[in-house]
């Protein structure tokens, strides 16, 4: 896997499992004793012979997990009576709220650094005497406002931000519920920032879902949607951004480039599917005057494209006009992405199994072994691709999607 596939199976499989089966915070840098217990041990090793990383750098500089480790992790110097009132905020939570040591450490240190970041910004050492003035609450909801763009800019994904916002929201009720503050100048802080959670174990689209959506979809516009969401993964707002210089139609090697302000870093995506439709769609935007090269053009946007939340609302228009659910409700765009990653992987699963079969010719003793010694890297990109190009095929209809 690369990189960005390792950090997918991360949030997909292991993040889940950490949750559930250890009560381990998957925001939080695991242990490897955490990964063996749990039977991810072989991570690592992918990540020094594959990648040239650690375990540890992985976690913190592509996944930007926390560390627990951080020697900075303090009170930063706090008044005596707002560490008082944050530790015995945590004290409730281990008590009454019966909550696990690690995860009630793990909301210390995330109270710590609001705190911290929180002085540096207004050189306030007491947090309660403002939140116990009434008069002080318009400066103050713009003070811890304040707190939050530092969050913003310095954490690595919404997923964080969202969790010391929780944490620093949790404190401020607490603090009313004791009398010691008279309003939560974090209340309806969500409002204000963009920031989505992506639920690692929310359901994918199946292949006959994805399909049924795929056949409703009339227009070019529509039909490339759902390739790009669903046939190469991409996120929703990277579909609404595509533009002609990330696109490369090599015969050999057509594929999507991205620079480094991508989520979990610079890559590029191979398109197994869809090329055909995609050539015919900027053959179409080519005889559009004015035309600046995104895929999905705005003339009534600043940006020249189209927002992230249409590309959402047609796609679920879509599944509507498919009568396609999940859960009972229609499904959200990003679900075409995991349908992406669980195809990748049901790929893989069957190459192995096909490699097993020479392994046992072999007497090698097993198939990760074939794969890994006796094919190139360059070999098992191959297989890989053709194994997902094959599985891909059934769900985009060639005679109605102009695909190769």
């Amino acid at each position: 896997m690369s990189e960005q596939e390792l950090a997918e199976f991360y949030w997909t499989e292991i993040a889940p499992d950490l949750r559930r089966q250890l009560e381990h915070d998957p925001d939080v840098v695991p242990t490897y004793q955490q990964l063996t217990e749990l039977g991810y041990s072989g991570i690592t090793y992918a990540l020094r012979e594959h990648h040239d990383r650690t375990l540890n750098e992985f976690c913190t500089e592509v996944l930007h997990l926390e560390s627990d480790t951080d020697p900075t992790d303090t009170w930063g110097g706090a008044a005596d009576a707002t560490v008082d009132a944050a530790e015995s905020y945590l004290q409730s939570l281990r008590t009454r709220g019966r909550m696990a040591d690690s995860t009630v450490e793990t909301r210390r240190h995330r109270l710590k650094k609001y705190v911290r970041v929180y002085q540096r910004l207004h050189g306030r050492e007491d947090l309660l005497e403002a939140v116990a003035a009434p008069s002080e609450r318009v400066a103050e909801i713009e003070r811890a406002l304040a707190v939050l763009d530092v969050f913003d800019a310095d954490l690595g994904t919404d997923r964080s931000k969202l969790e010391y916002l929780r944490v620093a929201q949790d404190w401020y009720n607490f603090l009313m519920r004791r009398g010691r503050a008279q309003y939560n100048p974090l209340e309806g802080a969500t409002e204000e920032f963009g920031w989505e959670r992506e639920e690692p174990d929310n359901a994918a689209l199946t292949a006959e879902q994805v399909h049924a959506i795929y056949q409703v979809a009339d227009t070019a516009e529509e039909r490339l949607i759902t390739i790009a969401l669903a046939g190469w993964g991409l996120r929703p707002s990277e579909v609404a951004e595509l533009h002609t210089s990330q696109i490369n139609l090599e015969a050999n090697d057509p594929h999507l480039n991205f620079d480094d302000s991508r989520k979990n870093g610079p890559g590029t995506v191979a398109l197994l599917v869809g090329v055909e439709a995609l050539a015919s769609r900027i053959d179409e935007l080519t005889q559009r005057e004015g035309w600046d090269g995104y895929l999905f053009p705005s003339n009534r946007s600043a940006s020249g494209h189209i927002h992230v939340d249409t590309v959402r609302r047609r796609f679920k228009r879509l599944a509507a006009d498919a009568n396609v659910s999940v859960h009972g409700q229609l499904p959200k765009a990003k679900m075409g992405r995991r349908f992406w990653y669980a195809s990748y992987q049901s790929a893989v699963s069957e190459l192995l199994g096909q490699l097993e079969d020479i392994a046992d010719e072999q007497g090698s003793a097993s198939a990760a072994v074939v794969r890994e010694n006796y094919l190139s890297e360059s070999h098992r990109r191959q297989h890989r691709r053709q194994a997902m190009r094959e599985s891909l095929a059934s769900v985009f209809d060639v005679a109605n999607g102009g695909l190769e």
